[in-house]
């Protein structure tokens, strides 16, 4: 019986119930689409090339844009039971008028609870179900992009978070309009027949005092706020969510704001610009392609591409003294790199155990024993052209090591806390810092100079030289410079800049950091969607109020005007809530050794998404107006 009546009454009244479908199906849909987009694509793959390499954004970076990855995935999943629980509220709220008939011809609360509940659950099952096919195919036409682009992924299914998110939803539509149910089927009958607006207004009463203070402004603003307070609950249901999808584009603008500036900070302090490497011309091409790894995973460089140690490939950097002298030159970067076979040292330290009767001690022991080949790039700390963002110490000693973050993260349990065992010299020394690097996709491992020139037998002897130039290369220098090399060190020794290789990682950098544009689309429409509804929302008794109004002279530009004013007490709030929870949210999820941006950014971002907001916000009163003058008196008691 009730199933019955709840898919007739669907049916019945179908024109109405569009609206909640649509809103429902479209907030299902973006979180479906948003979680296979993580799961399957993500910020690693937004280049084309395939995934050769495993590396790629492995470290500090990666885990930022995980991070901020959550932060969406979590507002979105907020997001869709907001909008559907106050969207099934709105619906229950909507049939007051109804029920107070069916109570009045003796219908039992009891059964009404029933009638209007399975209906609310018939519309949150079409919507859903409608919901995931948008989002399926949305991400069926992404995936053809793709594909087409030379992507290759594996795909993999949302099943678990999709029942997740299925059931958060539903537990909203469950419990909320359940409750207004209940509370409406205790309600006195005449009470009832108010619809959204409350039952003992009093147009007579004094506004409070800033209600009172804006309707000096002027006839159209206190006619608006006569009107928002009628439907009090309504503004308040509209208002959570607007501050919801408010927020949540404020969150992904500012968020890929501080993502955009932070790892473009942390690339251009590890490569930094300017930089001319020296060295044989195959050492000096197979190091730059270890650069390159970081934003092309189809690069791969390994011990079996190319041995840097080989003898042809060696020099003493006395024989380019001449460099010195180049006034262009502001640091010279001394470096000899090699492939070594690196094994994760393990630790053991005492640990107390607390329990309720005693407290005894034992032993923990971190590490795995992890091994690999990773290049060792012997540095003189004191003349080091990177300026590394750094977690610990610097080669403090000849004792210690610093890894670059990819490898902290894949290769130990806990760095800082741990060493490694050079496994070709027995050479075992601890972990004195991880940097944030873009060399050899974070998986480098740093070592003082002189102690790698002595493991290795060489006296002097380097395999390249980093140059930081004050300025980009011009002829003179470049002419001096191939002269030097060529006269002191033989026709196989080159150099090469190094700027397009950064600019690469620059590049790659920042359009990942403007992949969050996609869903900041979506989510304007989603909420152009929601300020259209909020005036499409009781358009019979705006009908009436505003054909009152023309009974006594009103014109039609100023029942638009009254129309915007609405939306704009709904909307300015909002915002400004917005702005609020988006800072409480960043500085949660991503406020952690990033580059803050200034003051400014995060008010010039309310203030250009209110612009649009706004500028949507009277446009979409036009079609709301031309409606309300196609609703006939006879209209009036039909819904």
């Amino acid at each position: 019986m009730n199933l019955d009546f709840a898919l007739k009454d669907f049916y019945r009244k179908r024109k109405q119930n569009f609206p909640y479908v649509l809103a429902i199906s479209l907030v299902v849909g973006f979180a479906e689409y948003f979680t296979l987009f993580t799961l399957n694509i993500g910020f690693r793959y937004m280049i084309p090339g395939g995934n050769t390499n495993n590396s790629l954004l492995l470290g500090g970076i990666g885990v930022l844009y995980s991070q901020f990855n959550n932060l969406i995935f979590y507002m979105v999943i907020a997001l869709s039971v907001v909008v559907t629980t106050l969207t099934a509220t709105t619906f229950i709220l909507s049939k007051k008028r109804d029920l107070a008939i069916m109570r009045s011809l003796g219908t039992l609360p009891g059964n009404l609870h029933g009638f209007y509940l399975v209906e609310v659950i018939v519309i949150f099952f079409f919507s859903y179900a409608i919901g995931l096919m948008i989002g399926l195919v949305s991400f069926g036409i992404h995936m053809g992009i793709a594909f087409s682009l030379g992507l290759r992924l594996q795909i993999q299914s949302s099943m678990i978070y999709s029942l997740i998110h299925f059931c958060c939803c539903f537990s909203g539509v469950i419990i909320l309009p359940g409750w207004a149910l209940m509370k409406l089927g205790k309600q006195n009958i005449i009470k009832s027949f108010s619809k959204d607006m409350q039952y003992d207004y009093d147009a007579s009463k004094k506004m409070e005092l800033v209600p009172r203070w804006l309707s000096r402004f002027g006839y159209n603003l206190k006619m608006a706020l006569i009107n928002t307070i009628r439907r009090k609950g309504e503004f308040k249901r509209y208002m959570l969510i607007f501050s919801t999808i408010f927020a949540i584009i404020f969150s992904i603008g500012l968020g890929s704001f501080v993502m955009g500036t932070s790892t473009s900070y942390w690339i251009k302090n590890a490569q930094g610009e300017h930089v001319v490497v020296i060295g044989h011309e195959n050492t000096v091409r197979y190091y730059s392609q270890m650069y390159r790894m970081f934003s092309d995973p189809s690069i791969s460089v390994g011990m079996e591409d190319i041995n840097f140690t080989n003898k042809d490939y060696l020099f003493d950097f006395e024989s380019l003294s001449e460099l010195e002298l180049l006034s262009k030159i502001q640091l010279i970067d001394k470096r000899l790199v090699s492939f070594c076979n690196i094994t994760e040292a393990t630790r053991t330290y005492g640990i107390t155990i607390e329990n309720p009767l005693e407290r005894t001690y034992g032993f923990a022991t971190i590490g795995s024993s992890r091994t690999g080949y990773y290049p060792v790039i012997g540095v003189n700390p004191e003349a080091l052209i990177s300026n590394f963002e750094i977690e610990g110490e610097f080669l403090p000693n000849n004792s210690s090591v610093v890894v670059g973050d990819g490898l902290a993260s894949q290769f130990f349990d806990d760095a800082l806390k741990q060493g490694i065992k050079i496994n070709n010299f027995s050479y075992g020394p601890r972990v004195s810092g991880i940097v944030i690097d873009s060399l050899y996709g974070g998986f480098a491992v740093y070592v003082n100079l002189s102690k790698f020139q002595s493991l290795l037998g060489y006296a002097t002897d380097i395999n390249l030289i980093l140059l930081k130039l004050d300025s980009a290369l011009d002829k003179t220098f470049e002419t001096n410079l191939k002269s030097i090399i060529n006269n002191n060190l033989g026709s196989n020794f080159t150099y090469r800049v190094l700027d397009d290789v950064f600019n690469e990682n620059l590049n790659f950098l920042i359009i990942n950091s403007l992949y969050p544009l996609i869903f900041i689309a979506i989510l304007g429409c989603v909420g152009l969607l929601c300020l259209y509804n909020y005036q499409k929302g009781g358009l019979v008794d705006k009908a009436r109020d505003i054909q009152i109004m023309r009974a006594i002279g009103i014109k039609n530009k100023h029942a638009r005007r009254i129309l915007f004013f609405e939306v704009l007490f709904v909307v300015v709030p909002s915002l400004l809530l917005s702005l609020a929870l988006g800072m409480i949210l960043n500085a949660l999820f991503l406020f952690d050794r990033v580059q803050l941006p200034s003051i400014i950014v995060p008010f010039v971002l309310i203030l250009v998404l209110g612009g649009f907001a706004f500028f949507f916000s009277y446009l979409g009163v036009i079609p709301i107006v031309k409606k309300i003058n196609q609703v006939s008196i006879k209209n009036y008691e039909v819904f």
